[in-house]
């Protein structure tokens, strides 16, 4: 990792400020995980350690409050804090949550710089039906009581949803459990019209059951105008993550980096008196060239040089959205979050962040694998999609080839991805992709199994290089370097 110009412990001025925000921090742990049995070649990869929310200096919404209580009689401290959404996001993998701390109801509101007024507040009113009625596990009776509580309020009517056409046999997705970046498709989209939000068939039901004598209840008892609040036109996801990472990064506290197999000493359960606090913002340019060593070994190629970048304010960004690595198809800039997973062994995370590493360098050199206009975005793909190959899809089969040609078992692979993609859900939906590559990858072995021999695939041919001759594999020419056993 290239080293700063600037070192990252704090100056005196900046203690004193960072001293005011100490009681909510995060803690990182630098892991060095080797790239190679005989490590020789090993990366900078980081976990969450340790993490604390202090409310006391957080912005407390007192509109919000009374309005919540007038509503519900459920009286809550109600904090508008970018702050603490960003430590959610990535210890918690939520936008916003509800809790009971010392018998008093505590609510982190969601983000209403990104949120239209109506998702805002039925979000909302999720949070306080989660404090109300905490042993409840039926979302479908939570978007009852949160719209319920919408219509007393007069910002809804029955007409919106009366009639409505969009009807799903599934339950209610609960909009505060959704991870941030789910986020964006219920930023410009009205409620039960023209969206992505589906009315489940029970709800639909009550509201065309009932309907009429919902109507008679809450037009004597709807609040005066209603609490709406006016708002401009909303943020970007990029750019709210931006402000995320920056007030995140800002009160980090940093572990001395350890080696993988000596991660028992780094636990959660014994704080580290060694640990400092940190600003690591200055870090978000360091590259990492050892990433592309890995990938110039299985390439050969000197004419394409993608940057990578992978440092705590990369791996902090990419864990609010919840993903591994993104890459940039303008610029062919790579970010790779470099997560390690504690309860998996090393070999399994050196699959990992090679994989990761290799599917972003995909999007960026594989022309089957780089992103077209028009296509579907990256969600989508992995899914929705439910026929054809995508360039998601390609990515993660360069991926599998470039762990072959690095040297790595096929019976590591696939017991690795077995599980990484093969038991791996997102809500009610299995990766497509995931599930497309773990098929793939299982495909291979039985293949290998079967004849003893691999072959390049066609799209694959003039990309990889064969470490004895010097010269690139031809298609479906065969691989004799390769064994079953590395």
């Amino acid at each position: 990792m290239s080293k700063n110009k600037e070192p990252i412990v704090l100056s005196k001025e900046r203690s004193a400020y960072i001293e005011k925000i100490r009681g909510t921090y995060i803690t990182l742990d630098t892991i060095r995980t080797p790239l190679m049995k005989s490590g020789d070649i090993s990366v900078d990869a980081y976990r969450i350690a340790d993490s604390h929310i202090d409310l006391k200096d957080s912005e407390r919404d007192c509109a919000a409050e009374q309005f919540i209580y007038r509503l519900t009689g459920v009286y809550c401290k109600a904090y508008d804090s970018l702050l603490c959404r960003a430590l959610l996001c990535v210890t918690r993998d939520v936008c916003c949550d509800a809790w009971v701390e010392r018998k008093q109801n505590i609510i982190i509101l969601p983000e209403s710089k990104l949120l239209n007024t109506r998702i805002y507040w039925l979000t909302v009113f999720e949070l306080v039906y989660k404090l109300k009625y905490p042993q409840s596990k039926n979302p479908n009776k939570c978007l009852v009581y949160a719209l319920n509580c919408m219509l007393k309020a007069s910002m809804l009517s029955l007409d919106d949803f009366m009639n409505i056409d969009n009807v799903s046999p599934r339950q209610h997705v609960l909009l505060y459990r959704c991870p941030f970046r789910s986020l964006r498709y219920y930023t410009t989209v009205g409620y039960f019209k023209n969206c992505d939000i589906k009315m489940p068939k029970s709800v639909y039901r009550y509201y065309t059951w009932f309907g009429k004598r919902l109507k008679r209840m809450y037009k004597n008892d709807q609040m005066p105008k209603g609490y709406t609040v006016k708002m401009c036109e909303l943020a970007t996801t990029e750019d709210i993550v931006s402000l995320y990472t920056d007030a995140l990064c800002e009160c980090i506290k940093l572990n001395p980096p350890i080696d993988a197999k000596d991660i028992y000493k780094c636990s959660t359960k014994c704080r580290n008196k060694e640990a400092y606090f940190a600003d690591v913002r200055q870090m978000r340019n360091n590259t990492n060239s050892t990433y592309m060593s890995v990938y110039l070994y299985v390439t050969g190629t000197t004419s394409l040089r993608p940057t990578v970048y992978a440092n705590p304010y990369v791996f902090v960004n990419e864990k609010i959205l919840q993903r591994l690595g993104s890459c940039s198809v303008t610029t062919s800039h790579i970010r790779v979050g470099s997560e390690y997973d504690a309860e998996k062994p090393i070999t399994a995370n050196i699959v990992n962040l090679l994989h990761t590493v290799y599917h972003e360098y995909a999007h960026a050199h594989h022309w089957r694998a780089k992103p077209r206009q028009g296509d579907i975005d990256t969600d989508t793909a992995h899914q929705t999609k439910k026929g054809g190959a995508t360039y998601e899809h390609q990515a993660d089969k360069f991926a599998v080839w470039c762990l072959i040609m690095y040297g790595i078992s096929l019976d590591e692979i696939c017991d690795v991805y077995f599980h990484k993609f093969g038991t791996f859900r997102d809500g009610y939906y299995i990766l497509h992709s995931s599930n497309v590559i773990f098929r793939y990858s299982m495909m291979l072995e039985h293949i290998y199994d079967k004849y003893g021999k691999l072959c390049i695939p066609p799209d694959l041919g003039y990309i990889f290089v064969n470490r004895k001759t010097g010269k690139l594999y031809k298609p479906n020419e065969e691989i004799k370097s390769i064994t079953k056993e590395c």
